[in-house]
Protein backbone atom coordinates (compact mmCIF):
# COMPACT_ATOMS: atom_id res chain seq x y z
CA UNK A 1 0.00 0.00 0.00
CA UNK A 2 1.55 3.28 -1.11
CA UNK A 3 0.77 6.18 1.22
CA UNK A 4 3.48 8.56 0.04
CA UNK A 5 1.11 11.42 -0.74
CA UNK A 6 -0.74 11.13 2.58
CA UNK A 7 2.52 11.09 4.54
CA UNK A 8 3.79 14.13 2.65
CA UNK A 9 0.58 16.04 3.37
CA UNK A 10 0.68 15.01 7.04
CA UNK A 11 4.33 15.97 7.39
CA UNK A 12 3.73 19.39 5.78
CA UNK A 13 0.72 20.04 7.98
CA UNK A 14 2.61 19.07 11.13
CA UNK A 15 5.56 21.22 10.10
CA UNK A 16 3.29 24.26 9.69
CA UNK A 17 1.64 23.49 13.02
CA UNK A 18 5.02 23.29 14.75
CA UNK A 19 6.10 26.59 13.18
CA UNK A 20 2.92 28.24 14.47
CA UNK A 21 3.27 26.68 17.90
CA UNK A 22 6.86 27.92 18.18
CA UNK A 23 5.58 31.49 18.04
CA UNK A 24 2.90 30.92 20.68
CA UNK A 25 4.17 28.41 23.25
CA UNK A 26 7.41 27.30 24.82
CA UNK A 27 9.14 24.31 23.23
CA UNK A 28 8.84 22.51 26.58
CA UNK A 29 5.05 22.71 26.38
CA UNK A 30 3.58 19.17 26.31
CA UNK A 31 1.44 19.99 23.29
CA UNK A 32 4.45 21.20 21.33
CA UNK A 33 6.49 18.15 22.37
CA UNK A 34 3.75 15.74 21.31
CA UNK A 35 3.18 17.31 17.91
CA UNK A 36 6.92 17.56 17.31
CA UNK A 37 7.15 13.82 18.04
CA UNK A 38 4.42 13.19 15.45
CA UNK A 39 6.37 15.32 12.96
CA UNK A 40 9.50 13.23 13.50
CA UNK A 41 7.54 9.99 13.08
CA UNK A 42 5.85 11.16 9.88
CA UNK A 43 9.21 12.33 8.52
CA UNK A 44 10.87 8.99 9.26
CA UNK A 45 7.97 7.09 7.67
CA UNK A 46 8.21 9.27 4.55
CA UNK A 47 11.97 8.67 4.36
CA UNK A 48 11.36 4.95 4.77
CA UNK A 49 9.16 4.99 1.67
CA UNK A 50 11.79 6.89 -0.30
CA UNK A 51 14.51 4.44 0.73
CA UNK A 52 12.36 1.54 -0.40
CA UNK A 53 11.63 3.27 -3.69
CA UNK A 54 15.29 4.05 -4.39
CA UNK A 55 16.59 0.71 -3.05
CA UNK A 56 18.85 1.96 -0.26
CA UNK A 57 19.05 -1.08 2.04
CA UNK A 58 21.56 0.26 4.58
CA UNK A 59 19.72 3.52 5.12
CA UNK A 60 16.40 1.66 5.24
CA UNK A 61 17.77 -0.64 7.95
CA UNK A 62 18.82 2.35 10.04
CA UNK A 63 15.51 4.17 9.52
CA UNK A 64 13.37 1.17 10.41
CA UNK A 65 15.51 0.58 13.48
CA UNK A 66 14.99 4.21 14.49
CA UNK A 67 11.24 3.83 14.08
CA UNK A 68 11.25 1.16 16.80
CA UNK A 69 11.62 4.00 19.27
CA UNK A 70 8.07 5.07 18.40
CA UNK A 71 6.18 1.79 18.84
CA UNK A 72 3.69 3.50 21.15
CA UNK A 73 2.53 5.60 18.21
CA UNK A 74 2.91 3.11 15.34
CA UNK A 75 2.07 -0.58 15.12
CA UNK A 76 4.77 -2.42 17.03
CA UNK A 77 4.41 -5.73 15.21
CA UNK A 78 4.72 -4.11 11.77
CA UNK A 79 7.63 -1.94 12.95
CA UNK A 80 9.61 -4.96 14.18
CA UNK A 81 8.82 -6.96 11.05
CA UNK A 82 9.94 -4.09 8.80
CA UNK A 83 13.10 -3.51 10.84
CA UNK A 84 13.97 -7.19 10.86
CA UNK A 85 13.45 -7.57 7.12
CA UNK A 86 15.38 -4.37 6.35
CA UNK A 87 18.30 -5.46 8.53
CA UNK A 88 18.27 -8.88 6.90
CA UNK A 89 18.35 -7.29 3.43
CA UNK A 90 21.24 -5.05 4.52
CA UNK A 91 23.21 -8.02 5.85
CA UNK A 92 22.82 -7.03 9.51
CA UNK A 93 21.90 -10.53 10.59
CA UNK A 94 22.33 -10.04 14.35
CA UNK A 95 19.87 -7.15 14.43
CA UNK A 96 17.57 -8.92 12.00
CA UNK A 97 17.42 -11.96 14.27
CA UNK A 98 16.57 -9.87 17.33
CA UNK A 99 13.89 -7.80 15.55
CA UNK A 100 12.27 -10.75 13.81
CA UNK A 101 12.27 -12.71 17.06
CA UNK A 102 10.50 -9.79 18.74
CA UNK A 103 8.01 -9.71 15.85
CA UNK A 104 7.21 -13.39 16.42
CA UNK A 105 6.72 -12.73 20.15
CA UNK A 106 4.34 -9.87 19.40
CA UNK A 107 2.51 -11.88 16.75
CA UNK A 108 2.00 -14.75 19.18
CA UNK A 109 0.79 -12.35 21.89
CA UNK A 110 -1.70 -10.77 19.48
CA UNK A 111 -2.83 -14.13 18.15
CA UNK A 112 -3.34 -15.66 21.61
CA UNK A 113 -3.44 -12.93 24.29
CA UNK A 114 -4.51 -15.35 27.04
CA UNK A 115 -1.26 -17.30 26.74
CA UNK A 116 1.03 -14.36 25.99
CA UNK A 117 2.51 -14.44 29.45
CA UNK A 118 4.64 -11.34 29.13
CA UNK A 119 7.31 -10.59 26.62
CA UNK A 120 10.95 -10.65 27.66
CA UNK A 121 12.49 -7.18 27.24
CA UNK A 122 16.08 -7.82 28.37
CA UNK A 123 17.46 -7.51 24.80
CA UNK A 124 16.09 -3.96 24.52
CA UNK A 125 17.10 -2.56 27.89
Amino acid sequence: MDNTVELAVLRDMLQKLIQNLETQVDTNNPIYVEFYRFLVISHLLALKGECQKHQLPNVLAKLTSCLLRYTREIRADKAYLDAGQACKDAGLNDSAFIYLNRYIDLYDAIDDPDNAGGIDNHEFE
